[in-house]
């Protein structure tokens, strides 16, 4: 396996959490254009709801805002376009600075602790 293949597998391996779609967590560009809505979040990026795959660039560094508006969190990130399918984008972190990811630690928590509540409901 090569160390590009590693790399993508272990990629893999970041635990995701889904957003509920009432949640209303979504993602604008820097000027503040709603990008999609956030459908799952995880340490290694995150997926959006959007009609338009075209407005996005593979392989090319990108600037977003993730925005929570229930906890008033505000995220800025830089992230690469991975994949269109079934309406929604993946996107990969870049470089997160400390902040960042702390406040991406505390969505993925939130969320998470949302998961497990509806699967221990669902036993």
């Amino acid at each position: 396996m090569t160390q590009s293949e590693q790399l993508k597998n272990e990629r893999r391996r970041f635990e995701r959490v889904e957003v509920d779609p009432k949640s209303g967590v979504y993602v604008t560009n820097p000027r503040g254009a709603k990008q999609g809505d956030v459908r799952q979040l995880g340490r290694g990026g995150f997926l959006i709801t959007t009609t338009d795959d075209t407005k996005f660039k593979n392989d090319k560094k990108q600037s977003f805002v993730i925005v929570d508006p229930q906890e008033d969190l505000n995220v800025h990130v830089h992230a690469t376009f991975c994949y269109f399918q079934h309406g929604c984008a993946g996107f990969e972190f870049n470089d997160l600075d400390a902040d960042s990811a702390v406040k991406i630690g505390i969505l993925i928590g939130k969320y998470y602790v949302s998961d497990t509540t509806i699967l221990e409901r669902q036993k």
